[in-house]
Order: structure tokens, then C-alpha cells, then sequence
């Protein structure tokens, strides 16, 4: 195997590692918006919003577009068959 080949497959390697990792970001972000939806249909939202904002210093904007992107899955994956 030349230099060139091997510097392809270590770059397609990498390349297949990054996509993996972004994959796996945005699967735990998809996975907190489901848990954050799941506990503001148990608790009042402005409660979660409040538990998120303090927790995880995020904004309280950015805490209810959590919860409705969790809520918008949770609802497609309740149409899914």
C-alpha cells in the first residue's frame, strides 16, 4: 500500500469517526428534549423550565425549545407505526 492510500484510508477513517460522534451529539440532544418533554407533562412546564435553567445553565428560551422539540418527536414517534 503507497503513501497515498494510506493517508486516504486514515482520512476516511476519521471522517467516518467524526460523523460518528456528531451522530451521537445530536442523539443525546434528541434524548434530552424527550426527557424534558416527558417531565413537563408530569410537572407544570414553567417548573421543568425553571429545573432546566438552574441545572443546566441554560436560558429559559432555550430550556421551553427543548421541551417542544422533545414534544414535536415524542408526537412523531407516536404516528410512526
Amino acid at each position: 500500500m503507497g503513501k497515498r492510500s494510506r493517508m486516504v484510508d486514515a482520512r476516511r477513517k476519521h471522517d467516518r469517526e467524526s460523523l460518528h460522534r456528531r451522530a451521537m451529539v445530536y442523539l443525546r440532544a434528541a434524548a434530552f428534549c424527550c426527557i424534558a418533554a416527558k417531565a413537563s407533562e408530569k410537572e407544570d412546564a414553567r417548573t421543568v423550565i425553571a429545573w432546566i435553567n438552574e441545572l443546566f445553565c441554560m436560558s429559559e428560551a432555550d430550556a421551553a425549545v427543548s421541551i417542544a422539540i422533545g414534544r414535536r418527536l415524542m408526537a412523531r414517534d407516536a404516528e410512526s407505526p
